[in-house]
Order: C-alpha cells, then sequence, then structure tokens
C-alpha cells in the first residue's frame, strides 16, 4: 500500500510507515518564521518578541532580541555583575525555547550603559561561553531608564 504525494515538481512515495515523516515534511514551510517568547523570560517591554527563529531549507536562524539583566518576573538587580550574568542566562534561555545553545552561537551584539562595566561583562560572557568565540560587536549607550545597565542581542544559526 503505497502512498502518493506531489509537491512542487518533485513526486514522492512513501510506505504507511513513513507517511507521517513525510507529511510532517510536505506541511514544513520552507522559509517559515516562529516567534517564541520563553516563559523563563521576561516578557518583552513592546510590542516585540524575544526571539524569532527563521526555517530555510534545512537551516535554522534565530534573532534574539536584546536581552536585559532581569529575572522572569521582571525585577533588576542593582549590579552590573548580575544583571550580566542574567542577561547571558535569558539568551540561553531563548536558545534553548529554540532547541540550540551556545555552541549555535555566531554573533552577539552588547549594549553597555557605561565602560564600567565592561568588567562584568566580560566576567559573565566568559562564565557563560567558556572556550566558545562568536563574532561580538559591544557598543557604549545611554539606557531608556536608570536601572536597565545592558542588553545582549545574539544570532544563532542550526539545524
Amino acid at each position: 500500500n503505497k502512498m502518493h504525494y506531489s509537491f512542487g515538481k518533485a513526486i514522492v512515495f512513501a510506505g504507511a510507515a513513513g507517511a507521517a515523516a513525510l507529511l510532517w515534511r510536505l506541511t514544513r514551510r520552507p522559509h517559515a518564521i516562529q516567534r517564541l517568547n520563553p516563559p523563563r523570560v521576561a516578557p518583552p517591554l513592546a510590542k516585540y518578541v524575544n526571539a524569532t527563529v527563521a526555517s530555510c531549507g534545512s537551516s535554522r536562524i534565530v534573532h534574539i532580541s536584546g536581552m536585559l539583566g532581569c529575572t522572569a518576573n521582571g525585577a533588576f538587580p542593582t549590579s552590573a555583575d548580575e544583571q550580566c550574568d542574567l542577561a547571558f542566562e535569558n539568551v540561553r534561555l531563548c536558545l534553548e525555547e529554540a532547541a540550540m545553545s551556545w555552541q549555535n552561537l555566531v554573533k552577539v551584539t552588547v549594549f553597555l550603559t557605561d565602560r564600567s562595566q565592561l568588567a562584568a561583562y566580560r566576567k559573565a560572557r566568559d562564565h557563560a561561553l567558556g572556550d566558545i568565540k562568536v563574532a561580538s560587536s559591544l557598543v557604549i549607550v545611554q539606557t531608556v531608564a536608570d536601572h536597565v545597565l545592558l542588553e545582549i542581542e545574539a544570532v544563532a544559526v542550526g539545524p
């Protein structure tokens, strides 16, 4: 008992055992976009999502919005050390929600509000990434709110 599917110009035949996997592949959009707001990350402060996953063929690209150094309920510690650790943890949670890890990370963009936070950022980065090296940009900026000391944007690529 064979099933017959037509997808574009390709014609695929599958036995009943492979029908579920084939149906999954046929209904998967080649350029689908998934929007993520992981439950253990504070919800976005405005009209955006914490991360988007763009599926392009067999690869997925994750763009992570600027993660703040706050807890899931939106509490901000006062120290740069704690905010840096929390911001990296929020990036990790977004990667995890997209079924990726630090190994998939290809780029980070860091926005610090003061040069004096550089040591705290580097310590948190080294703790989170270990020996993993990625493309990186760091910018000193003014903050929207005095209690926000940094943001970390990230891009990851995976299967």
